[in-house]
């Protein structure tokens, strides 16, 4: 059986052959005789560097980029509803709270402001937001005072609380993120453009209430 591997070099073979025939008929011994020679392997060889089959049949090579977003059903960026706490001790006894979940649908880390959760789960954090009314207008700034900018890798999540006075109804908070190929520097400058990543109070499951 003649494999791929084969039929390229009889191919090669069978021309190189056929071009020396050529050029010793056509052109002797001759510097001009031997550039024709050396073009016309040159070009041969860029002809077959494609792979062929056994049967002699050029196959394209095909070079397909990884797709961007890992479920190309749902966004880069987005959150979801996760569950409501009430908190029972300490200073917030009686806060209710909504649990979010951010996450990075996309094949490169997103950055994001946060600091440390709530709990020891490293998959929680707190981020900060804005709210904004429905005219758009923000209502409530929960920005970062002293905070730092950590990396949610490809297909990860982050868990975050969000009292529920700061989510009431026709309301949605904003999260501000960057995408992993974005320079901090630019960042830092406000050269790069914003990127913010919504979740509206219309969306938390209304069988569902604050307990």
């Amino acid at each position: 059986m003649v494999t791929p591997e084969d039929a390229r070099w009889r191919l090669r073979a069978t021309v190189l052959i056929a071009l020396k025939r050529e050029r010793l008929r056509k052109f002797p011994n001759t510097d001009e005789g031997n550039m024709k020679l050396l073009l016309s392997i040159l070009m041969l060889l860029l002809f077959c560097s494609t792979p062929i089959d056994a049967q002699g049949t050029r196959q394209r090579r095909v070079y397909r980029r990884p797709p961007v977003l890992i479920d190309k059903e749902k966004p880069s960026v987005y959150i979801t509803f996760a569950r409501f706490e009430s908190m029972r001790t300490g200073s917030e006894k009686g806060t209710q709270l909504i649990w979010l979940k951010l996450r990075n649908n996309t094949r490169w880390p997103i950055s994001i402001e946060m600091s440390g959760g709530r709990t020891d789960d490293p998959n929680e954090a707190k981020l900060y937001y804005q709210t904004l009314d429905e005219n758009d207008e923000v209502v409530a700034d929960r920005s970062c005072h002293v905070c730092s900018v950590n990396n949610v890798g490809p297909n990860q999540s982050t868990t975050f609380a969000v009292p529920a006075a700061d989510l009431p109804m026709n309301s949605r908070l904003r999260i501000r993120f960057s995408y992993g190929w974005e320079s901090f520097e630019n960042r830092l400058l406000e050269i790069e453009p914003e990127h913010f990543v919504y979740f509206s109070a219309g969306d938390i499951p209304k069988t569902l209430t604050p307990s």
